[in-house]
């Protein structure tokens, strides 16, 4: 599904949010929302009110589809696709015929039947946010791999930025972003386009850079 599409269709009271802040309405779609918080000075977060009602929706992946506004703003011709497995893993986890898969299994088939066959992204951004989800992103990042083996493979959010040694020990990682990568994303999608290497950027890591890092502690 492409990004202005997703973010349209997503509302900003279907998110899992606490405490509140009159930045955006209830009402306000994703996109919306974005747009107002690119509009914001750093270190700005949209929070709602506490609402039981939506304690059974999805959380949105609200990093990722910052980072999509951040791109869609300098690159307004770029083309970007939002898979939610979260998503799908919801509908599928209510659906009464289901039968029991393996993780990259259901990775797979989510992908496959969310893109077109010949979808070739430039590049693939996953996000870790916890530890707990290290080895589910690693399943992600093989079945990627399998996909399209051409395309880098970027992982970033708190526990990649803490844990590069480890991500990076798989050879479906191409790099790690440490840090926040909103400064740095539009060069990078800029870089990856253009088939250049990522690690010439500043927090991009990769397995040699960090090699050469060893090297020269």
């Amino acid at each position: 599904m492409n990004l202005v599409d997703y973010m349209d269709d997503v509302m900003v009271s279907d998110l899992i949010l606490t405490d509140e802040h009159d930045v955006v309405d209830m009402d306000d779609s994703i996109a919306t929302a974005a747009d107002k918080l690119l509009s914001l000075g750093r270190g700005i977060l949209i929070v709602l009110g506490d609402d039981k009602k939506n304690y059974n929706k999805i959380t949105m992946p609200m990093g990722i589809l910052y980072l999509g506004a951040v791109i869609q703003k300098s690159l307004p011709d770029a083309n970007i696709d939002v898979v939610d497995l979260a998503k799908i893993l919801c509908e599928y986890n209510n659906c009464n015929d289901r039968e029991a898969i393996s993780v990259k299994r259901f990775i797979h088939d989510a992908l496959k039947k969310s893109l077109a066959e010949s979808y070739q992204p430039t590049m693939i951004g996953i996000s870790i946010l916890f530890s707990s989800a290290h080895k589910t992103s690693m399943d992600l990042a093989e079945v990627c791999r399998e996909i399209w083996p051409k395309t880098p493979i970027v992982l970033g959010g708190v526990h990649s930025t803490n844990a590069v040694d480890s991500i990076l020990e798989n050879k479906a990682v191409d790099y790690v972003c440490k840090g926040e990568a909103e400064s740095i994303i539009v060069e990078m999608v800029q870089k990856a386009n253009q088939g250049e290497a990522l690690d010439t950027i500043q927090g991009v890591i990769s397995r040699s850079k960090l090699a050469e890092s060893e090297v020269n502690k």
